[in-house]
């Protein structure tokens, strides 16, 4: 090769030189490096920079070296410095191995399409306590070295709020027993008041040199009063009959007000929003009597109810034109007829009236900001929704383990969707609506087993026509799918006092009234350990702990298309300690899992 011409063997070989030069390499690329900076570092936090390097051509790399500086970065009055790294890889035989005595990565040979990440973590270090780091830059610069520069800083004060709440509550519960036979009274109180409480959140918007743009902080104001009685009387009668009625009064009540401060470019400070100000008022209290007559004869029952309702809701606002009294009167009735065959073959048909009530937040009439995209605002006007479900269940039990299968279809009136519009340049507003109707028909299957003494498992799941019949003019339309989604649920006892639950879901896609959401997936994972004799229980639950829910909700209208994204950034976590003082235990509702909790957002 003494004229520089020539062929390589295919095997490996190794050059030294020595250039005062910088040498260039003509060539095919074939090393490709990706980095992901985060763009707002916390003081006292790590912070990391991620160096992905994949070999993009189909030779194999030989001898790769990187190193990292440990030079200290001024940044205003705090210092960012090297504290640890470490290494992530995919490369399965040649593995990526730290430097001795260096700074450095080695790796040995990196095959075609393989690549390996790098974790550069630093952190942040400020004087000043309750601020944060924003505008850090990453730029790579050409030659035979990548270097990290963080430029543009801006020390951003985080305002100190007292944000506490104060609550008081109280209950009492009460019951005569005329005999042991059922025939019984029974009544109960609850009470709780919220005061002082502050609803505080805010959203800055930056520019990719860390200033910021737009920005808002908000404030809500209020105290809260619920109330709740009940009065309940049983009479069983003849052989298996049984009369139930009763009465209950409850009541919501929250007074307060909002307010906003909006940033302001131009004098680089924020300012109050004198149109947005707004006070409210808000009591809805709920008088309902009941009765249900049921009666069993040998292998077939019968189960026949009503409810009667008067609700009372009362809106008041500085918004002019919003103020609201209602009054309805609704009843609900239900009916239910089931036959035990031989062999625990066991079939149930049902009819029900039920009602959905808007939350508050629906009806709130002033404008909120989400972010600086998404401008809402409440609908004073909204009504309940109203559904009837039919319903066909087969259930047969094999000891402890049971199977379920439930045919059923809902019909639903006055379905309550948000509903987005063009409100200004850039800019979306959303409300919620009576959209009009929908329509559920499908099948329910349900699995429960027990396979050994510390270990239940069920499975549910759903498949169901649905369709969406639009009665509103912001760019719905009539449209269907076939939605399906599922459940596993897992209990384990390990011990007496420890019990270990998981569970995983999955939500299939569906249509919307005006476009569709995704489909989506997550798991769950709570710990509960009782003590103390059974009074003190301590549970610990973590949600989505793969983080890989992801709500995606694509909205086409005539004159607005709107993709909408959201995925918790870490699952939420939560420790629960409760002491019991006596050994009552009330009466409980199960309440079917609301999926979209996690989903921040897309409710509000």
């Amino acid at each position: 090769m003494d004229d520089g011409t020539g062929e390589t063997e295919p095997y490996e070989f190794i050059h030294q030189f020595e250039s005062q030069d910088i040498l260039h390499v003509t060539g095919e690329a074939a090393l490709e490096l990706k980095i992901a900076a985060n763009s707002i570092a916390f003081s006292g936090k790590a912070y990391p920079i991620r160096m992905t390097y994949t070999n993009v051509s189909d030779k194999t790399l030989y001898g790769l070296k990187f190193f990292f500086d440990r030079e200290e970065q001024k940044a205003i009055d705090g210092t960012i410095y090297l504290e640890e790294y470490d290494t992530t890889h995919k490369v399965v035989n040649h593995p990526v191995e730290k430097i001795e005595g260096k700074n450095g990565i080695f790796c040995e040979r990196l095959l075609p399409e393989e690549s390996f990440t790098i974790t550069y973590v630093t952190t942040i270090e400020f004087s000043k306590l309750k601020s944060y780091l924003s505008g850090i830059v990453t730029r790579v610069l050409e030659g035979s070295s990548t270097t990290f520069r963080s430029t543009s800083y801006e020390i951003i004060e985080v305002p100190d709020y007292d944000n506490d709440w104060n609550i008081g509550l109280g209950s009492l519960a009460v019951q005569h027993k005329f005999n042991d036979k059922g025939h019984e009274l029974s009544g109960s109180a609850y009470y709780k008041y919220g005061g002082h409480a502050l609803e505080y959140f805010f959203n800055d918007l930056m520019s990719l040199e860390g200033q910021r743009q737009q920005g808002h902080r908000a404030y809500e104001a209020e105290h809260r009063e619920t109330m709740r009685i009940n009065l309940d009387y049983a009479l069983p009668f003849g052989k298996g009959g049984k009369l139930e009625a009763g009465y209950q009064y409850y009541s919501y009540l929250e007074d307060g007000d909002y307010n906003m401060e909006w940033w302001d470019p131009k004098g680089q400070t924020f300012f109050w929003r004198d149109d947005i100000y707004n006070t409210f008022y808000f009591q809805e209290g709920v008088n309902s009597i009941y009765t249900i007559l049921s009666h069993t004869w040998k292998n077939l029952e019968a189960q026949a109810g009503v409810r009667g309702e008067h609700t009372h809701t009362v809106l008041r606002s500085s918004v002019e034109g919003a103020d609201r009294t209602k009054n309805r009167f609704e009843f609900f009735p239900s009916v239910h007829l089931g036959y035990t065959f031989p062999n625990e073959h066991r079939l149930l048909a049902s009819y029900s009236r039920r009602t959905t009530r808007p939350q508050l937040f629906y009806m709130e009439p002033y404008i909120t900001y989400r972010d600086f995209y998404t401008a809402e605002i409440g609908n004073p006007d909204i009504r309940p929704e109203y559904i009837n479900s039919f319903e066909l269940n087969y259930r047969k039990s094999f000891g402890e383990n049971t199977v379920s299968a439930t045919a059923f279809h809902r019909y639903r009136k006055d379905k309550i969707e948000r509903l987005r519009v063009p409100y200004s340049a850039g800019v979306t507003l959303d409300s919620m609506s009576n959209v009009g109707h929908d329509y559920s028909t499908g099948i329910e299957l349900s699995v429960s087993l027990h396979p050994v003494r510390w270990w239940n498992t069920t499975v549910n799941g759903n498949v169901y026509h649905y369709k969406v019949k639009n009665e509103q003019a912001a760019g719905g339309n009539t449209t269907s799918s076939t939605n399906y989604d599922i459940l596993w649920n897992n209990l384990f006892n390990l011990g007496k006092y420890t019990r270990i639950q998981l569970d995983g879901s999955f939500v299939g896609p569906s249509v919307t009234t005006q476009g569709r959401t995704d489909a989506y997936w997550y798991a769950n994972v709570a710990v509960r350990q009782q003590l103390c004799n059974r009074k003190l229980t301590a549970t610990l639950a973590f949600r989505d702990i793969f983080r890989s829910a992801k709500y995606i909700s694509d909205i086409q209208t005539a004159d607005l298309r709107s993709l909408t994204r959201i995925k918790p950034k870490y699952p939420q976590i939560t420790l629960t300690l409760s002491w019991t003082f006596n050994s009552f235990k009330a009466k409980s509702t199960q309440a079917k899992e609301d999926r979209s909790e996690m989903f921040e957002g897309i409710k509000h």
